[in-house]
């Protein structure tokens, strides 16, 4: 009697110690259009940073869920310079940056895509969100 409840005590203080330390991560799909036409899917976590290299340069796009609704998307578009160690040896994001604010815009998840407001406009259109356990 006494090992059973032992045993339940610990399975309860692990099942609540499971739930107490998971967290709801939440997940932006969308969907890029370049220039030349070719398609991009894509996915991040909210909030996110998203280098591109396009015909033009490099440029940069802040995504943002809309907290109060869940529905909407905050886009800001960025054109991007690096500086410093070479592409080859750091990623893009460990890199010296210069970026530039170009606009800022909203989407509705699932709804029509928008222009970017790069020098190689793009089009991006937010296919979902998704609120996932870890």
């Amino acid at each position: 009697m006494v090992r059973s409840v032992f045993l339940s005590l610990i399975l309860g203080v692990g099942a609540f110690t499971s739930v107490a330390t998971a967290r709801t991560v939440t997940l932006i799909e969308f969907e890029i259009t370049f220039p030349d036409g070719t398609k991009a899917q894509m996915k991040v976590t909210d909030p996110h940073f998203v280098p591109l290299q396009l015909p033009t340069g490099s440029a940069a796009l802040y995504l943002t869920l809309n907290p109060e609704d869940h529905s909407t998307v905050g886009v800001v578009f960025y054109r991007m310079q690096f500086t410093g160690t070479d592409v080859l040896e750091l990623g893009p994001l460990q890199r010296e940056q210069t970026r530039t604010e170009l606009g800022r815009d909203t989407m509705k998840v699932g709804g029509e895509s928008i222009q970017s407001k790069t020098d190689s406009p793009f089009r991006i259109r937010v296919t979902r969100v998704v609120h996932q356990e870890m």
